[in-house]
C-alpha cells in the first residue's frame, strides 16, 4: 500500500480471499476516511456490492456514520485512539423501509510505512442480540412468574392457618376440656364450627390447585 493515500498494491490473493470469506465486514479508510480497500462478508454490505465502495467516504458508506460513529472515525485519525463498540445499534432507512441493525465495530488506526489511516471491522450481531434480549426477557417474566406463585403461596398458607385455628380450637376443647361445651355434644359443635371451616380449606386448596393445572396444560 502507498503511504498515506495508499491503494492496496502487495496483498496476496490468498489474504483478500479469506477476509472476503470471513464472517466479518472489513474496510480501510486513508486520512481523509475515503475507502481504499473493501472486504465486505459475501461481497455485500447493507445491499452494495463490493466494488461500489472504493474511492467513497466513510458517511457514504456506514449508514450511520454521519453522527456518533464517525467521531470516532475522526478520533482513531487524529489522536491515533483504537475504538470499539460490541452493541452499536441503528436504524437504516431504505426504499423497503426501516431495518434495525446491531454491530460489533472495531476500528484501529493504522500508522506505519507502508499505510495511514484506519481499519474498520464490523460483524453483524442483529441476529445474536435480538436471541439474547429474547432470552432476557423470557428470563424475566420466568422470574415474575415464580414471585406471584410465592405471593400467592405465603397468602395461601395464611388462609389456611386461619381456616384451621377454630376446628383445631374445638376439637382440643372436646379431647381435653370437654366440660366446658355445657352440656353441648360433640357431634354438634364438630357439625356447626369444625366441619364448616374443614369444607372451606378443601374449597380454598382446590382454588389454589386449579391455576398450577392449567399452567402446566398451557
Amino acid at each position: 500500500m502507498n503511504a498515506r493515500s495508499g491503494v492496496p498494491s502487495d496483498s496476496t490473493t490468498l489474504l483478500d480471499n479469506l477476509l472476503r470469506r470471513a464472517p466479518l465486514d472489513v474496510f480501510l479508510f486513508d486520512t481523509d476516511l475515503i475507502c481504499r480497500y473493501a472486504a465486505p462478508a459475501g461481497d455485500e454490505f447493507l445491499g452494495q456490492r463490493r466494488d461500489q465502495f472504493i474511492g467513497r467516504h466513510a458517511t457514504e458508506i456506514l449508514a450511520p456514520a454521519a453522527d456518533r460513529l464517525r467521531d470516532a472515525l475522526e478520533r482513531a485519525l487524529h489522536e491515533r485512539l483504537p475504538w470499539q463498540d460490541h452493541d452499536f445499534r441503528f436504524t437504516v432507512h431504505g426504499s423497503s423501509g426501516k431495518t434495525s441493525c446491531c454491530w460489533a465495530i472495531e476500528v484501529e488506526p493504522m500508522a506505519d510505512e507502508d499505510y495511514q489511516g484506519i481499519m474498520v471491522t464490523l460483524a453483524d450481531m442483529t441476529d445474536l442480540i435480538e436471541e439474547r434480549d429474547r432470552l432476557r426477557d423470557e428470563v424475566a417474566d420466568l422470574r415474575q412468574r415464580e414471585n406471584e406463585r410465592s405471593r400467592a403461596f405465603a397468602e395461601m398458607v395464611v388462609n389456611v392457618r386461619e381456616l384451621l385455628a377454630p376446628p383445631l380450637g374445638y376439637l382440643q376443647v372436646i379431647a381435653r376440656r370437654p366440660h366446658i361445651l355445657r352440656g353441648r355434644s360433640p357431634a354438634a359443635v364438630i357439625t356447626k364450627h369444625v366441619l364448616p371451616r374443614l369444607n372451606e380449606l378443601v374449597d380454598t386448596l382446590a382454588r389454589a390447585r386449579e391455576p398450577q393445572l392449567h399452567g402446566s396444560n398451557g
